[in-house]
């Protein structure tokens, strides 16, 4: 869509398009359809980890106390 829009009214015939996506869909071939030389479908990954974080007794009443204080 904007591909062609840049085309047109800036007259730029070198555009080329990326399309990112959490997955592949047919629609990403219906896409690629219109311009397949023109566009580059990456598909992306997102990963992460939960650290369980402990603090210890003695640790949190000396933060405690030094709060009050």
């Amino acid at each position: 869509m904007y591909m062609g829009w840049v085309k047109r009214h800036l007259k730029d015939e070198n555009v080329k398009g990326i399309i990112i996506a959490g997955r592949y869909d047919k629609k990403l071939d219906y896409a690629l359809e219109y311009a397949p030389n023109d566009a580059e479908v990456f598909i992306y990954n997102v990963s992460f980890t939960l650290n369980e974080f402990k603090i210890k007794v003695a640790s949190f009443i000396l933060l405690f106390f030094q709060f009050l204080f």
